[in-house]
Parts: structure tokens; sequence; C-alpha cells
């Protein structure tokens, strides 16, 4: 009796030391992930979650998170053996079951893949067997949910693996939330850099209409914007006057003439302030120039307070546009407006000497 007794102390020592080791393997990898999620988001996700094929002997990994808006789920890392081209960005429904209770609940989900209809058609395709679906929250916020996928040994996972797993999941949620802030403070700070190169190039300018194009590409290009139209406001009419336009058809851009007030762009022109519309569907003051525009953004142009002008862009998906592209967009409308002003200024110069 005593010898097995020993014989059970030793095994239960040597599962604990071999528990330690990964403990320490998993926040060593942690520690690179926190230096490395200095130089990129990506590479930081896909780091920790190759670290957990080893840590859990698991033979696939995978890890979605959501966009900002919280509308789509993408799978943003997936490593093991994969057996067949899964591509970064395939979406996983909010609506599905699986996706729904991890949300709601914040519960562990464990499914054997051959015996429930529900499981996700990826999973199939990769030859899954058994899963273990696990919801990445930081704080109370979710940011997406990380896959297991069938054991080494193809046993089913069981209530000690979720045991296991909760030890490594809040931190690797944290690295993550780490590594997404930093990557937003490095992509505003390149942004701004890019509005002051551009604001450089457009004060340069001696072409009214290529300067016009040109803030609305880079405008589009700041906020990843599919279309948009810039207009200036017309003294004698006293209306909002397309001047450029990418995605609105030529009878659109001859027939649009706002006052101020009317419509999204209207309303920016008479208030003076950046406008976001999450989906044009909703909002009545929206003027349809384009069946699948769904967000908007307009941002008015303003020299001494007073308007000139709007750069509005578009999305075909809602909820495109945050609050860090209304900032970007508020700073380029600025920007461009004094470049826009100091044309005009240049032309009424140039036409009295010829007087």
């Amino acid at each position: 009796m005593r010898l097995i007794r020993r014989i059970f102390e030793r095994k239960r020592q040597f599962i604990d030391k071999v528990q330690d080791k990964h403990v320490i393997y998993f926040l060593n990898s942690i520690t690179n992930a926190l230096v490395n999620s200095f130089s990129s988001f990506n590479d930081t996700v896909h780091y920790i979650n190759s670290s957990l094929i080893s840590l859990l002997h698991v033979e696939r990994s995978f890890v979605f998170l959501f966009n900002e808006p919280k509308t789509k789920l993408r799978l943003f890392s997936c490593t093991g053996m994969l057996g067949m081209d899964v591509k970064n960005g395939t979406e996983l429904s909010v609506a599905n079951f699986f996706v729904k209770d991890l949300l709601e609940n914040g519960d562990y989900i464990i499914t054997d893949v051959s015996g429930d209809s529900r499981i996700p058609d990826l999973f199939r395709k990769v030859g899954s067997t058994y899963l273990l679906f696990a919801p990445l929250m930081f704080r109370k916020d979710s940011l997406g949910i990380l896959v297991l996928d069938t054991k080494r040994d193809k046993t089913p996972f069981g209530e000690g693996d979720i045991t296991y797993l909760e030890q490594f999941v809040g931190t690797l949620s944290i690295v993550i939330q780490n590594a997404r802030i930093m990557e937003r403070m490095r992509h505003k700070e390149a942004k701004l850099e890019t509005v002051y190169k551009i604001a450089n190039e457009m004060n340069s300018m001696n072409d009214l209409d290529a300067l016009l194009n040109m803030i609305l590409e880079e405008g589009l290009s700041l906020v990843d914007g599919r279309t948009g139209a810039l207009m200036l406001l017309n003294e004698e009419t006293q209306t909002l006057d397309i001047r450029c336009a990418r995605g609105i058809g030529e009878d659109f851009i001859r027939s649009i003439h706002l006052h101020m007030g009317e419509g999204i762009t209207g309303w920016a022109a008479k208030t003076g302030k950046v406008q976001r519309v999450d989906d044009v569907r909703n909002d009545p003051r929206y003027v349809k120039t384009n069946e699948e525009v769904r967000s908007e953004l307009a941002a008015p142009l303003l020299v001494d307070r007073k308007v000139i002008g709007v750069i509005a862009v578009d999305s075909d998906e809602i909820h495109q546009f945050n609050d860090k592209d209304e900032e970007l967009l508020a700073i380029l409308a600025s920007q461009a407006a004094i470049a826009i002003n100091h044309q005009s200024m240049k032309k009424e110069i140039e036409e009295l000497k010829r007087r």
C-alpha cells in the first residue's frame, strides 16, 4: 500500500514539475511577446498562438479577433498541422451558436466535430476531431475567441483541459490588448506624419483642381474610405457644389447642390463639426448618391471659422469609421482649408495684377 502511495506521489510531483515547466515556458513566451508587441501586432498574436501549440499539445490553434465595431469576427492567426490553405481574414458568423454562447456567457465550450452539426465549416475542412472554444476577454471587453483543435493523442478535451487553459487565456488576452494599443499608437503616429507631409505638398501646389483631387485621394486613403466627394461653397448661390468625387456618377456630380444643413455633408457645413454616421440607412439626412454606401464621415473645411467646403468619405461597410478617423480627417481638412484658401488668394492677386 505504501509503495502504491509512493508511486502516485511521485507521479503527482512529476506532473507538477512538468506543469511548472510549461508555466515557465509560457511566461517566457509572454515576456518575449510583450517585447515583440513593440514591433508588430500581427507577429505578437501569431507568436503567442504558436507557443500554445507546444504548450497544450494540440494539432492546431486558431485566434479569431473582432474588428473595432465588433460586427465581424475574423481569423487572425492559425498555426499547426493545417493540411490546407487556411487564410487569415476568414470570418466566423457572429450569429453562430458557439460564438453567441461564448460572447453572451463567457463559457468554454467542448465539442465533438462529428456529432455536432452546428460546427463552422472551416473546422470540418481542416479535419478537426475535437474542439475547445475559449473566450478572449480583457476586463469586460470581448476581444475574440481562441479555438484549440484536436489533442495530439486524439483523446477528447475534458474539464482538466479547461482548468489548465484558464491559467493562460487571461494573460494571452492582456498581451493581445497591449499589442493592439501599441499598434494603434504606431498607426496614429504614422498617419499624423503622413498628414503633415501632405500639408507641405498641398501648400506648394499651384493648380486648384489638382489640389482638390489630391486632398480627396489622401482623405480616402487616411481613413480607408471607398468613395467620397470634396465640395466647395459657391459664394453666389450659397450651395455646396461637388468639385471632385470618387464612386459617384457624373449625373449626380452635376445635379447635386446642397444648401447649408442639407444632407450629412450640409450638416457638417452648417455646424462646422465633423459628422460621423455609422449606417446612413438609419439617418434621414443622408442624400443618396450611391446605393452601396453604408457609413459616412464628413469634415468641414474652415478658414477663420468660416466654412469654405466639406470633404466627405464613404464606405460600403457599417461602422467603418471611428474616433481616430474623425481626428485624422479633421486634421487633414484644416490643412486642406489653408491650402485651398492660399490658392484662392494667389488667384485673386494674379487677377489684380492683370488689371
